[in-house]
């Protein structure tokens, strides 16, 4: 089954946004992704991380030249940071095994000078039971609907869009299960809301996650954008091909 991320970017709006923050799974802060925490939450001091673990945390998240192209960086990687308590996954308890230096935040992408980026992070778990746990969770309606009222909470508009206007996540969509083919373990979308004077209307912004899985490792990762005038007719499709690949490569590297 080839994953399906987004293929579809919704124009003929008034409105475009883009999500603030970073590492939905548990992690820092940066820009254009969703949920902005800081990382300075530790672990429980019984758990300990192998040099193992943090090297294939860091191995798993997607490179720069993983995506090869028109792909630029948009922000550096974070590096090992500590899952923090607010995020969807680390209070459903996923993370309560996940040793520290064992979850690698990693760079920020931006396909050209569209509003189309990609973001990725890995956790390397003691075991493949725990990275199972992780994977079963994320397609659960407990995630998605934690994970669109964070959005609804934090998601901005871009420069342009009406004084006053307010933004919500409208529809969690494609929620996929995934099929373990070159690792994908299935992803979710979400459409985004505009209301201004009252009126509620789609808006052309969105963001899908998705996590692939090699044994222990799980790669999580989260692509958002706008659509504008000017972008290429077959942007999502030639993305979601260029993400899906270099997210293939990634999780290969995580074996050990």
């Amino acid at each position: 089954m080839r994953p399906h991320l987004v293929t579809h970017l919704a124009k003929g709006v008034l409105f475009v946004l883009v999500v603030v923050g970073l590492a939905g799974c548990g992690g820092g802060g940066g820009e254009s992704s969703a949920e902005s925490e800081s990382s300075t939450t530790t672990v429980a001091e019984t758990t300990t991380t192998t040099s193992v673990e943090s090297r294939m945390a860091a191995d798993a998240v997607i490179r720069l030249e993983d995506l090869g192209g028109p792909w630029k960086e948009h922000t550096a990687a974070e590096g090992a940071v500590d899952p923090t308590p607010t995020s969807c996954m680390r209070q459903a308890g996923i993370f309560d095994r996940l040793g520290k230096g064992a979850f690698y935040v990693g760079g920020h992408f931006q396909r050209g000078d569209a509003h189309y980026f990609v973001i990725s992070s890995a956790a390397s778990f003691p075991d493949e039971a725990d990275a199972e746990a992780m994977v079963k969770h994320f397609t659960t309606q407990e995630y998605a609907t934690c994970r669109a009222a964070v959005m609804t909470a934090e998601e901005v508009a871009l420069p342009g869009a009406p004084e006053g206007s307010s933004y919500r996540v409208g529809e969690i969509y494609e929620t996929d299960a995934g099929g373990g083919e070159a690792g994908y373990a299935g992803s979710v979308g979400y459409q985004f809301q505009a209301t201004t004077d009252g009126r509620l209307q789609d808006a052309n912004g969105f963001q899908q996650e998705s996590l692939f899985r090699n044994g222990r490792t799980v790669t999580y990762l989260r692509i958002t954008g706008a659509a504008a005038e000017n972008d290429a007719p077959d942007l999502g499709q030639l993305g979601t091909d260029e993400i899906t690949l270099a997210a293939r490569k990634a999780i290969a590297r995580a074996s050990g």
